[in-house]
C-alpha cells in the first residue's frame, strides 16, 4: 500500500474551502455578517461570492449569509452522500 501524498490542484483547494463555507453557513450558530469582510478575508470574500454567483448563498434582512433554498437542497445532498459513503466504508467486507 502506498503512502505517497498527492497535492491538490488550486481547482481543488478552491472547491474544498467552499464546501467548508457552505457547510460552516448551514451548521453554525456564528453567522456570517456582510460588513465582516475586509482586506483581510478576501479568500471568504471571493468564496462567498462565488455560492452566490451559485444562488447558494443569500443574504437576510441583517445582512448575514445564509443558505437560499438551493443552497439548502445542495447541501442536504452533500450530507446525505457523507451518510452514504460512511456506511458503506464501515460494511464489513463479505468472504466470497
Amino acid at each position: 500500500m502506498s503512502t505517497e501524498r498527492k497535492s491538490l490542484t488550486d481547482s481543488q483547494r478552491q472547491e474544498f474551502s467552499i464546501l467548508l463555507l457552505l457547510h460552516h453557513i448551514a451548521s453554525s450558530q456564528d453567522k456570517i455578517h456582510f460588513s465582516f469582510l475586509d482586506q483581510n478575508h478576501k479568500t471568504i470574500e471571493s468564496n462567498l461570492k462565488e455560492l452566490e454567483q451559485q444562488d447558494l448563498v443569500q443574504l437576510d434582512v441583517e445582512q448575514y449569509y445564509q443558505l437560499s433554498e438551493k443552497g439548502q437542497q445542495s447541501y442536504d445532498r452533500l450530507v446525505q452522500q457523507q451518510v452514504l459513503s460512511l456506511i458503506h466504508i464501515s460494511e464489513p467486507t463479505r468472504p466470497y
